[in-house]
């Protein structure tokens, strides 16, 4: 147990010491930002550039959004009763 751990440490510390020297280049832009801006894109392109929101029409295209994105009606349940 005591030697497991210490190997655990090791990597650990070596992980540490490698990201400091490597880490992301300020240059190249995380790919959560590029996710970020394409929600962003196909939000407006759903909820077009008019200014006035209406609820109703929003929550429509929301459910219709989900159902073209979860392909399995019931992922959402499967994954809550596997867990």
């Amino acid at each position: 147990m005591v030697i497991q751990m210490k190997y655990h440490m090791i990597a650990f510390f070596l992980g540490f010491l490698l990201d400091l020297l490597f880490g992301d280049p300020y240059w190249l832009p995380h790919p959560i930002r590029f996710i970020g801006n394409l929600i962003a894109k196909v939000e407006k392109c759903f909820l077009g550039k008019n200014k006035d929101r209406n609820e109703k029409k929003e929550l429509r295209q929301g459910i219709s959004m989900d159902q073209r994105t979860n392909h399995n009606g019931n992922l959402k349940y499967k994954f809550k009763t596997q867990f």
